[in-house]
């Protein structure tokens, strides 16, 4: 697997992992344990790290360049 598509995998289950915490407004869910949270951290983590090897340092997924080196 490319580094593009490590990127963009680890990107998607981040933001899987946002929607089952932090829905839409107007959708009630019960408050995450400590356990989801943890997940979603090391999701976060993940993604991070896989960034700043991809470009060489933190750009964030809105910028117009994300997938480009």
């Amino acid at each position: 697997m490319s580094d593009q598509e490590l990127l963009v995998e680890s990107l998607t289950a981040f933001q899987n992992l946002w929607s089952l915490s932090y829905p839409e407004k107007g959708e009630r869910r019960r408050r995450g344990s400590t356990v989801d949270l943890s997940g979603l951290q090391s999701a976060w983590n993940a993604y991070v790290r896989l960034n700043a090897e991809y470009h060489g340092a933190y750009v964030p997924a809105s910028d117009l360049n994300f997938l480009k080196r």
